[in-house]
């Protein structure tokens, strides 16, 4: 049945309403969350501090870890770079033993006893020259002298020359014998094959005065032979050999020279010849050894020309001559570490062991040599002597290499004989030694 409007309206009526206390309900509950959703003004800049607390304290701790992370890199590299660029120095004290000598010892030549000092003989020869006034004197005469070695390769039996027999070079100039001699038999060596001739020295004077009989070491000369044996096997068996120069020949003006001139002229070229010949030595000998100015023996002779007193200038009017020193000189020369092993004794240079020692003061001696009869001279020796242990420096800064400071003493152990003391010090103080030995270093303090 069809519903009538009445009926309908009401309902409609009904709806709106139902609909309006809806829509009331729902602006109500609105309002409701609303006021609880949006907070009030005070409580908005409460929330708005609290957030910006919040992010500074976010910023602050950001900025914090960064800071502490740079610290970290930083100091980690200026670690590394510290350790990596560390440098260690070192300070060592050599073992030293000093000496004061003030004793007499005995000096050899090439002596293998323990007990005497051996030293090396050096000879060394030079002539100096110098001119000096004279005066023509009288005129005068005279014969070349010398000494000669006669052989006997003839017989094994002696065989006799009287005075006065002849002897000639091979150029023709006669000379004679002085004196009578025996000359002995040949003999043979150890195989019994080689003949030795037998011989001895005799003195010979020239047949005729003048200076061209003299004979000197630049002179070139043979055998002398006996003419009276021409024609016969004694010729080239029985001849003369020459020791010595044969001088002293002149025909002229003998010159006249003030001894006092000769005398001081004399002085000064040996002087010079000493001085000369010592400073020669010198350059010859080796740093490991040693040659005090006072250790040596020198001779001295003048010219051929002085020797009997005659001067080699013919010209009688020359106001001048030629004054001619020869001179030989035998040197003393020591090897430094046994001389210092006589004066401080073996013990003590023994205990420097393998590396050894460094002598100082040896140079500065006072050294005084003093001839005896026999083949030995005495020395007197007197002064400070000091031994100083020689360090091997790289030897050590290996060692040292890439350790800890603490292992100093161990590593110096093997160095005692040598080193007194060690001390170190490490830049920076946490850092092991350097690993590269260019960063080590080893300063040796005298004591």
């Amino acid at each position: 049945m069809p519903r009538r409007v009445q009926d309908i309206i009401p309902n409609n009526r009904r709806s709106i309403k139902d609909v309006e206390t809806k829509r009331h309900h729902e602006t109500h509950a609105k309002t409701i969350n609303t006021e609880v959703l949006e907070p009030k003004p005070q409580e908005r800049k409460t929330d708005e501090n609290f957030h910006k607390n919040i992010k500074r304290q976010r910023n602050g701790l950001r900025w914090l870890l960064i800071t502490i992370g740079i610290i970290v890199v930083i100091a980690g590299i200026g670690y590394v770079a510290s350790v990596y660029f560390s440098r260690a120095t070192f300070t060592l004290i050599p073992k030293t033993v000093s000496g004061d000598i003030d004793s007499l010892y005995v000096a050899q030549e090439n002596s293998a006893t323990s007990s005497v000092i051996s030293y090396e003989a050096k000879t060394i020869k030079s002539i100096a020259s110098t001119t000096i006034p004279a005066t023509a004197g009288a005129p005068v005469s005279t014969k070349a002298q010398g000494n000669i070695n006669i052989y006997n390769s003839f017989s094994g039996q002696a065989q006799r020359l009287v005075a006065g027999t002849r002897i000639a070079t091979s150029d023709g100039r006669i000379y004679r014998l002085t004196s009578s001699v025996v000359i002995p038999g040949y003999s043979y060596s150890s195989d019994k094959i080689s003949k030795i001739p037998g011989f001895t020295q005799v003195n010979i004077i020239a047949d005729q005065a003048g200076d061209t009989y003299n004979i000197t070491g630049q002179d070139s000369i043979s055998d002398f032979k006996i003419p009276a044996y021409i024609g016969t096997p004694k010729y080239e068996t029985v001849y003369g050999r020459l020791t010595s120069e044969i001088t002293g020949g002149f025909i002229g003006s003998k010159k006249n020279i003030d001894p006092r001139i000769l005398a001081s002229s004399t002085t000064q070229l040996e002087a010079s010849l000493t001085s000369s010949l010592l400073a020669q030595a010198r350059s010859t000998i080796s740093s490991n050894q040693i040659m005090y100015d006072t250790g040596y023996t020198i001779t001295f002779s003048t010219s051929t020309d002085m020797s009997s007193g005659l001067l080699s200038n013919k010209s009688l009017s020359s106001s001048t001559v030629n004054l001619i020193i020869s001179a030989t000189i035998k040197i003393f020369v020591f090897q430094r570490k046994d001389l210092a092993s006589h004066l401080l004794g073996a013990t003590t240079t023994a205990s420097f062991g393998i590396y050894g020692y460094n002598i100082s003061g040896l140079d500065e001696l006072d050294m005084k040599f003093i001839p005896t009869k026999s083949m030995q001279t005495s020395v007197h020796a007197k002064g400070p002597v000091k031994l100083v242990g020689i360090i091997p420096v790289t030897d050590i800064q290996k060692k040292l290499a890439g350790r800890s400071l603490g292992d100093l003493p161990s590593i110096m152990k093997p160095y005692s004989q040598v080193v007194e003391s060690a001390t170190g010090e490490l830049m920076p103080p946490w850092a092991n030694i350097p690993i590269d030995i260019g960063r080590i270093s080893i300063v040796i303090k005298a004591k």
